[in-house]
């Protein structure tokens, strides 16, 4: 005999793997229905990523703003391809984000975006990024 989970989910269709509960199995409380994944909203933090992460792209959202995309899209390759080759030859775990690249020298700074920085107008625009603190 099929699992009553199993038959429902197929009466279900297309949506069956969505998180639909039968009715019987939610639980009452005075006048409303929970549930069963109504424990889960205690726990979940809802975050903005443009509040949150953005800022910590700060370089990125500048390049995005400041150059066409034929520009910028090679110049995120360049940067991703050296943050790699520094992973893969010195085992180094370097996020091109702000917070992580604080902790980097100004040796490991430069290198990484080196393909950014030689550009000498582009470069005076991302001065005021550097001094800007986060976190």
């Amino acid at each position: 005999m099929p699992d009553v989970d199993d038959e429902f989910r197929r009466k279900l269709g297309s949506v069956g793997d969505a998180l639909i509960t039968e009715l019987a199995k939610h639980k009452r409380q005075k006048n409303a229905l929970l549930s069963a994944y109504h424990p889960l909203k205690e726990r979940i933090v809802f975050t903005s990523w443009r509040d949150d992460t953005l800022p910590l792209y700060s370089w990125a959202a500048l390049a995005v703003g400041l150059l066409p995309r034929e520009r910028y899209l090679p110049l995120f390759r360049a940067v991703a391809e050296r943050v790699k080759h520094r992973h893969d030859t010195v085992g180094d775990a370097i996020f091109v984000n702000h917070l992580s690249l604080k902790d980097t020298t100004n040796k490991q700074f430069d290198l990484i975006f080196e393909p950014l920085l030689s550009d000498g107008a582009l470069r005076r625009k991302f001065g005021g990024v550097a001094c800007t603190r986060f976190g």
